[in-house]
């Protein structure tokens, strides 16, 4: 008893002795003597020089985690964002920024911190997966699509006025339009025609608008909202950007919509005529061809309201009686 605690309390007295730190690299605990700030940093960039991103963050971690009031911990932290980029750890490389951006009233590398985050979220946005479970060693193949959002509303709230805002607002726009969050994605696009009415994202967003309607359209037949919108849309768009040479297209793209309500008119005519029910059908066809006069469904409607109006004509009792 007395053996066990006599090398427990060594021990001890070895662990508080030692100036350094225990670091986990990958799965692996190992001990690295601690050195000054300035030895550190100098460390880092010999290391960063070298390619060996691995050994650079390990040197500038320690500056943050040893030395937090040292003139060059900021830019540790800064410099460690740039090494898990290079790693790819891109969700620990977002946090640093963050913590970068929130460690000095007017941090050196502002600018570039919030374009470094903006690629980080354009990463995501395009595929790249985030660690299971967030720890930096284990595969990645979770979606970083919520982190994307965070940090595109964080650009636009922090930068509200400056151009990356804009991309950011258009990317945000993009990425929920993939995600199927229609009525999101169109308020993102209208955000930065809002904020940015001249820019040419301004009409980029005009047009994956009413990309937007169009898919809409096919999904929720039923909701009478969505050709309001996307005339709307059309109409904007040609008075923002007059020379724009896709205002033809967008417009192409409300007639879709019209068509694909105009289809469901006409679907709902002949399923009451299958059903014996013509003049529910009647009043169908002749909605068809009110509203969407301009379709090539109504021409459809029209002739087969023809041929039920002289069905109907037929079954008249008068006709009948002639008969």
């Amino acid at each position: 008893m007395k053996y066990y605690t006599f090398s427990l309390f060594s021990f001890l007295l070895i662990f508080t002795s030692l100036q350094g730190e225990f670091l986990f690299d990958g799965p692996n605990l190992h001990y690295r003597e601690l050195k000054s700030a300035e030895v550190e940093f100098q460390l880092a960039k010999d290391a960063w020089k070298k390619g060996d991103y691995s050994s650079a963050l390990l040197s500038f971690e320690a500056i943050w985690d040893n030395y937090p009031r040292s003139p060059l911990a900021p830019e540790s932290i800064f410099r460690s964002a740039k090494c898990l980029i290079r790693l790819q750890e891109l969700e620990a490389a977002n946090e640093k920024l963050s913590l970068y951006l929130r460690s000095q009233g007017a941090p050196t590398y502002f600018k570039e911190a919030i374009q470094d985050k903006f690629q980080i979220a354009e990463k995501f946005r395009e595929g790249t997966g985030k660690p299971v479970f967030g720890v930096r060693y284990l595969p990645k193949w979770l979606g970083g699509e919520t982190l994307s959002l965070e940090i595109y509303d964080e650009i636009a709230t922090i930068l509200p006025s400056d151009p990356i805002a804009a991309k950011s607002l258009y990317a945000k726009g993009l990425l929920l339009k993939t995600m199927g969050q229609w009525k999101e994605s169109v308020d993102a696009f209208y955000n930065l025609i809002r904020r940015f009415p001249h820019d040419a994202l301004a009409a980029e967003a005009y047009v994956e608008s009413n990309e937007v309607f169009l898919v809409q359209a096919a999904i929720e037949i039923q909701n009478p909202d969505i050709l309001g919108m996307a005339r709307v849309n059309a109409k904007r768009f040609e008075s923002d950007f007059p020379n724009d040479e896709r205002i033809e297209m967008v417009h192409s793209g409300v007639q879709k919509v019209e068509e694909r309500y105009a289809e469901a008119l006409l679907e709902a005519g002949m399923l009451y005529e299958r059903k014996g029910e013509p003049r529910s059908a009647e009043i169908y066809y002749k909605n068809a061809i009110h509203h969407f006069p301009e379709t090539k469904v109504a021409a459809l409607s029209e002739l087969r309201l023809k041929r039920l109006e002289k069905e109907l004509i037929a079954s008249t009792p008068e006709a009948t009686t002639q008969q």
